[in-house]
């Protein structure tokens, strides 16, 4: 793990690929870790996290894989009014 000390005394973090990969497997529920999963996977923010439901998540063409679209996600650009679609 590699850490670093912002100016305002908060911390940046970073983890391996093998740090990561054990959080997952240590969450105490199935839903712990789909939200890990959410977040270290597919960049959400905690906010948008506890947003996700059934109908956001759809199978992809392929049938193997799965997209989840996320609607009025962080906007960093001011162009979108109620927040930004993504699909990931």
């Amino acid at each position: 793990m590699r850490t670093e000390r912002n100016r305002d005394g908060s911390w940046n973090v970073w983890l391996s690929r093998e740090e990561y990969q054990a959080i997952p497997r240590a969450a105490d529920s199935f839903e712990h870790e789909i939200a890990i999963r959410l977040m270290g996977d597919c960049g959400l923010r905690v906010s948008k996290d506890l947003d996700v439901e059934p109908r956001h998540i759809s199978r992809m063409t392929d049938g193997r894989h799965y997209e989840l679209e996320i609607v009025a996600g962080k906007d960093t650009t001011g162009e979108h009014v109620d927040g930004k679609q993504r699909e990931t």
